[in-house]
């Protein structure tokens, strides 16, 4: 995989257009879960937003991928 040299300048504007679309996404990511995965765990929210959960693979919404990325990076 090649890598991608950032400057700080570009760090800082990733951060926030990262956190932009995290806080955003985050009501809609919920009601995709709830709906996309009713019964299959407990209706928590602390346990949809937990990385264990975000990160599967499985779960396709624009705010896990924007927290998969956030992590990887930051």
């Amino acid at each position: 995989m090649k890598k991608i040299k950032l400057s700080n300048e570009s760090m800082s504007d990733l951060k926030k257009v990262l956190g932009y679309l995290i806080a955003s996404e985050e009501k809609s990511y919920e009601e995709y879960v709830f709906n996309q995965f009713e019964g299959s765990f407990v209706n928590s929210s602390d346990f949809i937003f937990n990385k264990d959960f975000y990160n599967n693979p499985n779960v396709k919404h624009i705010y896990a991928t924007a927290r998969r990325i956030k992590d990887n990076i930051f």
